[in-house]
């Protein structure tokens, strides 16, 4: 566990407990006034975005970054992504 330095606000979420951890900005999770945004997206919905971000990850670093990838993350990236298409199809 950390401690939070005196006098500082507790944050709600992963970041008061441990710093770099926080949930993406993407997903609605936390505001800036520190209280949690469960009621702006479903669970659902926020587990799919979080599997969507480390195959965005991969498109940035080919696009900006000229990175390439080997055949095993490749298809580690198709399976995220049928298994993202699935979760949509399913609800």
């Amino acid at each position: 566990m950390v401690e939070l330095p005196r006098g500082a606000r507790r944050r709600s979420g992963l970041a008061a407990r441990q710093p770099g951890l926080e949930p993406p900005a993407c997903l609605g999770a936390d505001g800036v006034d520190g209280r949690p945004r469960h009621d702006r997206i479903s669970a659902t919905r926020a587990g799919i975005t979080g599997m969507l971000e480390p195959v965005l990850a991969i498109v940035v670093a080919w696009l900006w970054l000229g990175e390439s990838l080997a055949p095993l993350q490749l298809s580690g990236a198709v399976v995220t992504l049928a298994g993202i298409s699935l979760a949509q199809t399913s609800r």
